[in-house]
């Protein structure tokens, strides 16, 4: 029965978050979830994703101002995906939270991680983006507002299918 019950919840959540993320704030691009695993028993959850693409009517844009573009867009759907799974799952006590984008030669590199808590809660009052991300327990380096690349050591998503 326990088993039931978490495809049932693993089913909801996938069907939340294409619903919820089906357009970013800043790109018009659905997002790409990778990977998502779900335990009743432990009550935790853990989601993979691939960032969006710059939306298309930025492309003439300089390159910087893209890539902050995407990186206020990871930033935020982080922000988005912990609180609706959250909101949408009660039960849940934590959640691992990974955003990769595509890297040279057909991999991902990590650019955002954390395992955030309900009892985590940061206010939207705080006014840096970045900052309510750190606050919320999200590790990510920026430079100038650019998001770099984690270390990992796995390579879990090496290809699409």
């Amino acid at each position: 029965m326990e088993t039931l019950d978490t495809l049932k919840l693993l089913s909801q959540l996938v069907r939340r978050l294409r619903s919820e993320f089906r357009v970013g704030e800043w790109s018009r691009k659905p997002i790409e979830i990778l990977r998502i695993e779900l335990s009743a028993h432990t009550r935790q959850a853990s989601c993979d994703w691939l960032i969006r693409p710059v939306d298309s009517w930025d492309q003439s844009m300089p390159e910087p101002a893209r890539s902050r573009l995407q990186s206020q867009q990871v930033l935020h759907d982080a922000l988005a995906m912990r609180r609706m799974i959250f909101r949408r799952f009660s039960e849940l006590r934590s959640i691992e939270l990974r955003a990769f984008r595509d890297a040279p030669g057909g991999q991902q590199e990590l650019v955002l991680a954390g395992t955030v808590h309900r009892a985590d809660d940061v206010p939207e009052s705080v006014p840096s983006l970045a900052m309510r991300a750190h606050l919320s327990g999200f590790q990510f380096m920026q430079v100038d507002g650019v998001l770099s690349a984690l270390p990992y050591e796995g390579m879990p998503y090496s290809h699409r299918a």
